[in-house]
């Protein structure tokens, strides 16, 4: 990521990803929580079935969700099986969505390793000193001006 990029550069571009994270993170809230009631639908439609639901509202509850149903006693076995499969569905769509906000939050909270100093806190570069027939290559180390040393960059820390 830093391969030729100025500090100040490496600040937007880490700038523009703690803002897309930002953003990212505000649609899986919204996701999360349409999953958490869609499901809370499916799983309420599936115990009505399994309860002995009236014919006239199992097939409401598959016009729902796109099924017509003519049979009473066939519909009501293929609407269940159908409602369960939707429900495991979701159920892992859901775990996608909170997986990766924890990830997301975990990057703007904790903040992400420093790509210019790999999160060491310091720069080494070495080069060639010569004091008149000796050559002699000397590492100098100083404080990485990105991070400035502590090897990690916050949210806060491009933002402000």
């Amino acid at each position: 990521m830093c391969d030729g990029m100025s500090v100040e550069g490496l600040r937007r571009e880490l700038r523009r990803r703690f803002e897309e994270d930002r953003r990212r993170r505000d649609e899986l809230r919204r996701e999360i929580q349409l999953l958490k009631d869609n499901r809370h639908k499916l799983a309420r439609h599936l115990q009505e079935v399994r309860e002995g639901a009236p014919f006239s509202r199992i097939q409401e509850i598959g016009r729902e969700i796109g099924m017509s149903i003519e049979e009473p006693h066939l519909g009501r076995v293929m609407l269940l099986r159908r409602l369960r499969e939707e429900l495991e569905r979701m159920n892992g769509r859901l775990q996608d969505a909170e997986r990766e906000l924890r990830g997301v939050e975990e990057r703007l909270e904790e903040g992400i390793q420093c790509p210019m100093c790999h999160g060491i806190g310091h720069i080494t570069r070495p080069h060639i000193v010569r004091e008149g027939d000796i050559i002699q290559e000397v590492h100098e180390t100083r404080r990485c001006p990105l991070c400035k040393g502590s090897g990690r960059i916050r949210m806060e820390d491009v933002l402000s």
